[in-house]
């Protein structure tokens, strides 16, 4: 179960990836904050700094309101109904009714106009596990031969993977993680990576493969992951 969308950030000349802002949801609405994570990003790059200020950043500070907040909606289908049909496909969601949060949570929200993305928080299954879907990165840049290789996977094909996060089937690779679940291997390898849908003959590479990930330990529990506080934003 999905319990709540963090928004992440790639700094665009390190590549170094950040946690900066969460949404979740209460009976009040929709509740967005900044996470630790975005100092982190402030203090490392100067992109970053361009667009944040840190004494802007008020502690404790929670936006509500009763629809989903403009800075995630972008990037799910409610701003793009003419796309949505043939995206929840790929992405293997059911077409009605649309989810835009579970769009949002595989899809990753990538726009290529800037380096944010989306990914969930979600509640483990009974045995204790932790389940994400994604579409594996970078594969719009690989060549064709890449592309012939997924085609003649198989779902349930278990993908292997490096510590930079690249994805590899018998030495090919295949595309990157996203950003949080390379960041979740550098805490754990209790990591497991299979083929859940591929998408073939179809002319946005970009959601050629679909993938699932089974992580063992409970993820997002670090300091960045979490709300900013008074005495974090005065250390």
């Amino acid at each position: 179960m999905i319990t709540g969308l963090f928004m992440g950030w790639t700094d665009p000349i390190s590549k170094a990836w950040y946690p900066i802002q969460k949404m979740s949801k209460n009976a009040d609405g929709y509740r967005t904050c900044y996470v630790n994570g975005v100092f982190d990003a402030i203090d490392a790059s100067p992109n970053m700094r361009l667009l944040f200020e840190k004494k802007l950043i008020k502690p404790l500070e929670v936006k509500i309101t009763k629809e989903i907040p403009s800075v995630f909606a972008q990037r799910m289908p409610i701003a793009r109904p003419e796309d949505s049909v043939k995206e929840l496909q790929f992405l293997n969601l059911p077409k009605h009714p649309i989810d835009p949060i579970a769009y949002a949570s595989r899809s990753g929200g990538y726009s290529i106009t800037d380096g944010y993305d989306i990914f969930p928080e979600v509640t483990a299954d009974v045995n204790g596990d932790y389940h994400f879907y994604f579409l594996s990165r970078n594969l719009p840049d690989v060549g064709a031969s890449i592309h012939e290789y997924i085609d003649n996977l198989s779902v349930g094909t278990i993908l292997e993977f490096d510590r930079a996060g690249y994805l590899i089937h018998h030495s090919i690779i295949l595309g990157k993680l996203p950003g949080y679940l390379v960041d979740i291997l550098g805490h754990t390898r209790s990591i497991q990576i299979e083929v859940a849908k591929i998408n073939s003959q179809i002319g946005w590479r970009y959601y050629h493969l679909l993938c699932h990930a089974t992580v063992k330990s409970k993820s997002f529990t670090e300091a960045k992951y979490q709300q900013v506080l008074a005495s974090v934003l005065s250390a």
